[in-house]
C-alpha cells in the first residue's frame, strides 16, 4: 500500500511539474488553433462569396456579349430594305402597300 501511494504522489508531482512547465505552451497552442479554425472560417466564406460574384460577372458578361452581337447585327441590316420594312411593320404597324390590313372591333359589352 505505501508503494502505491508513493506512486501517486509521484505521479502527482510530475504531474504538477508538468503543468507549470508546459501548461502556458498548451495555452498557447489551444490559443493558436482556435485563431487558426477561425481564419479558416472566414477565408472559406469569403471564397464563396467571391465565386458568386464571380459567377454572377461571368453571367452578366455573357448577357452583354449577347446584347452587343444583336445590336451589332441591327447595325449592319440597317442599309437593307427588307429589314428596315421589318422594323416599320413590327414596331409601327405599318404593312406593305400591297398587303391589306385588317381592323378587328371588339364588341361592346352590354
Amino acid at each position: 500500500m505505501a508503494s502505491r501511494t508513493y506512486f501517486g504522489a509521484y505521479l502527482a508531482t510530475i504531474m504538477e511539474q508538468a503543468l507549470r512547465r508546459y501548461g502556458i505552451l498548451c495555452a498557447f497552442a489551444l490559443l493558436v488553433f482556435i485563431v487558426y479554425e477561425l481564419s479558416v472560417h472566414r477565408l472559406t466564406f469569403k471564397i464563396e462569396q467571391l465565386s458568386d460574384q464571380i459567377e454572377m460577372h461571368q453571367m452578366l458578361k455573357f448577357i452583354a456579349r449577347e446584347e452587343k452581337e444583336k445590336l451589332s447585327l441591327q447595325l449592319q441590316s440597317q442599309n437593307d430594305p427588307a429589314w428596315c420594312e421589318l422594323l416599320l411593320m413590327n414596331h409601327l404597324g405599318l404593312c406593305p402597300q400591297q398587303d391589306t390590313k385588317i381592323y378587328f372591333k371588339q364588341a361592346a359589352d352590354e
